[in-house]
């Protein structure tokens, strides 16, 4: 999952819509509901400084290369 992804799918009603097209396996990206399906998120950018943004993440650990975020559910 992209940063863009990621943003893109933090409202579940865009989730739904916008990344259900199937990979070449037929098969939908199982994170696509990731706000309603877990509760925390790994984030490994390997010294790149890019990192998730949206509202519903809360930082609880982090390390040289990851951050370790709780999920704010609704």
């Amino acid at each position: 999952m992209t940063p863009a992804e990621l943003a893109q799918t933090a409202d579940p009603e865009a989730a739904n819509s916008s990344v259900a097209t199937p990979n070449m396996l037929g098969q939908i990206p199982y994170w696509r509901n990731w706000t309603q399906t877990f509760d925390y998120l790994l984030w490994m950018d390997f010294g790149n400084a890019r990192q998730p943004r949206p509202d519903r993440l809360q930082l609880v650990g982090s390390g040289s290369f990851f951050e370790i975020y709780k999920i704010a559910h609704p």
